[in-house]
């Protein structure tokens, strides 16, 4: 589903035969998503393909086996803060149950577990949890004088944080993670020497990097605030957003209700100030002085404040100032184990009568709990089922409506039946025009209104078309409206949407003709156009005016400049394509892209000297 298509099932990268160096290479740098690619992640779906191709069943019990072992590394790193607390072995061993059981069948960790491609923030939890263990072993070893911990710690640190990094960007966080459990738990207290040394562990592994991400923004302001060029909202109204949606992430997590949570969340409303809504100002204000309460309670509560620092900071970069989608939750994944400390504080201070009750009421929340998530595990079963369910959790979400729109269209064109074919296909275009009206710079309904109608031989509706192109150039233009575009190009290109030409051109026209267009997305735009007119039109020297805008308009995204590079080399510009990849080489500082360079550079050479051939 969703994400999942892109980067796995459309990635013939990661389609590997054999465990070759040169194929594991090739599938680890396939990603589409985050700067770094995520190779670790990508990696294991590769060795899932190569076990049992694309079952999806290997793919998610894979997962499950990975929720297993953090659900473990989540007991050991309990288990050593209650140590540091203080708690007896035995009421240890059950509080860290608790801990890891609650979180284990949580129902909101399902979409990190189910949503296959989550894999990317499962995997890297998993080795920021252990690595978390490890330096809260640690820490216990200092303070019992054995000098051996530091090894625990530089290893967590050192180690996981690389490896967490690799599988998803926010596995960069561990240092801080680790950090506010030494200030509320351990706080620093220590021998003088190891007291220094905790200090210069932490000014390096989390104080740098924190001031040069700051520096690059302050020095860059132009590469964060270009990201929101593809979105409806700006980076303050998404500082403003955030605030609220964090209360709610902690109130699904005490009060899990399965309605509530759903794939997607679009439906959440932006705030446009600090007083629209009304609730905004509040829910900054109560963030702030839920911080403030965790650090000046520190002493009496360490796990309490343990855990409401490490879920504010768990957040910091998927929540904060970054370009992305407003709200997600398998974003909790990780946070949610913070929170699960205030329970903890709680069963803490419950006197000696008292505790057997407690006990009782913590295993009966643990089998809700699981009841719950296996309720909700169930309808992801059933792909139709499991949209039906999301309009029905979020019935305001265009992208539910879209996603049911689509699972009845799918069923529909592979049925014989003419009298089912027409009620399901009643039902896609139902929910594609619901979609449509929740939200006017909502276009997937549009398009796949379009998409749907050609596909079945029937005749487009010009009112679709014209609503179309109306909001394509009126609105703010969404990235998922280019790539809309692009996949209605592609499906034309095979054949399988009859599209005219002149609907093409009205379409990609109301697109670059909208103000809003900037940068990214119209870069994005310009290619899609460029490869439309090469391919289908045959426009080759429009095609390579539109190549060089796109680079005009963004001339620092590479995956951008690739797609160029492959557009000259469609249309045989050869003395271009090469220009364009030596740019590639000498920006591409990290040797991210070495793969695809590879790729294009065979094929000019192989297109150089089929062009010699035919003149000769």
């Amino acid at each position: 589903m969703f994400d999942d298509v892109p980067n796995i099932v459309d990635n013939p990268d990661l389609k590997i035969e054999t465990l070759g160096r040169a194929e594991l290479r090739d599938a680890a740098l396939s990603g589409h998503a985050g700067p770094l690619k995520r190779p670790l992640s990508m990696m294991s779906f590769a060795l899932n393909y190569l076990a049992s191709g694309l079952d999806p069943f290997a793919f998610k019990l894979t997962n499950v086996i990975i929720h297993l072992l953090c659900a473990s590394g989540i007991y050991v790193l309990g288990s050593a803060l209650l140590l540091r607390a203080g708690v007896g072995e035995r009421r240890r061993f059950w509080l860290a149950l608790f801990i890891a059981g609650v979180w284990a069948v949580h129902p909101l960790n399902l979409t990190a577990v189910l949503y296959v491609v989550q894999r990317m923030a499962s995997l890297s939890a998993l080795f920021s949890i252990w690595a978390l263990a490890a330096y809260a072993i640690g820490r216990n070893r200092l303070d019992a004088s054995d000098r051996r911990g530091w090894a625990w710690i530089l290893a967590g640190l050192l180690v996981g944080t690389p490896a967490a990094t690799l599988a998803k960007e926010n596995g960069a966080l561990l240092p801080l993670l680790a950090l506010t459990l030494e200030i509320a738990v351990f706080q620093f207290r220590a021998s003088r020497a190891e007291h220094r040394g905790l200090i210069v562990l932490f000014a390096l592994t989390a104080g740098l990097p924190a001031l040069a991400a700051i520096g690059f923004f302050l020095a860059n302001p132009d590469w964060l605030l270009s990201r929101y060029s593809g979105r409806d909202f700006t980076l303050w109204e998404r500082l403003l957003t955030e605030a609220g949606i964090l209360w709610h992430y902690m109130f699904m997590s005490f009060v899990p209700n399965p309605g509530g949570m759903a794939l997607f969340h679009d439906d959440w409303p932006i705030a446009r100030g600090l007083l629209s809504p009304l609730s905004t100002l509040a829910a900054l204000s109560g963030l702030a002085a839920l911080a403030a309460a965790a650090f000046l309670l520190r002493r009496r509560y360490p796990l309490a404040a343990a855990g409401i620092l490490f879920f504010l900071a768990g957040h910091t970069m998927e929540s904060t100032v970054l370009a992305l989608e407003l709200m997600y939750e398998h974003r909790n994944y990780l946070p949610l184990f913070g929170l699960l400390l205030l329970p903890t504080q709680v069963l803490l201070a419950v006197p000696m009568p008292r505790r057997r009750t407690a006990s009782i009421a913590a295993t009966a929340l643990i089998v809700v709990l699981a009841a719950s998530t296996f309720v909700r595990s169930d309808h992801w079963g059933d792909p139709l089922r499991h949209a039906i369910t999301e309009v029905a959790h979020s019935p305001n979400s265009p992208r539910a409506n879209h996603y049911a729109g689509n699972m009845y269209a799918e069923i529909a064109l592979a049925v014989d039946s003419p009298r089912l074919r027409r009620e399901l296909l009643a039902k896609a275009e139902g929910h594609y025009r619901r979609a449509s009206e929740l939200s006017p710079g909502f276009t997937a309904g549009l398009y796949s209104l379009i998409s749907l109608a050609s596909r079945t031989g029937r005749q487009i509706d010009d009112a679709t078309v014209e609503d179309l192109t109306h909001r394509l150039s009126s609105y703010r233009v969404r990235a998922e409206s280019v790539n809309h575009l692009r996949h209605l190009i592609v499906c034309r290109r095979q054949g399988l949407c009859q599209v005219d030409a002149s609907t093409m051109d009205n379409i990609i026209r109301a697109l670059l003709e909208n103000p809003t267009l900037k940068r990214r997305t119209r870069a994005m735009t310009l290619v899609a156009a460029a490869n439309y007119l090469i391919n289908q039109a045959g426009d080759v020297k429009q095609s390579l005016a539109l190549a060089h805008q796109a680079i005009a308009s963004d001339p620092d995204n590479l995956p951008l400049r690739l797609n160029v590079a492959d557009v000259l080399l469609s249309i045989r510009q050869w003395e271009h394509a090469e220009r364009q990849l030596k740019e590639i080489a000498s920006r591409d500082s990290l040797n991210l892209y070495t793969t695809e360079l590879s790729d294009l550079r065979q094929r000019l050479k192989e297109g150089r000297a089929a062009s010699i051939d035919q003149i000769l």
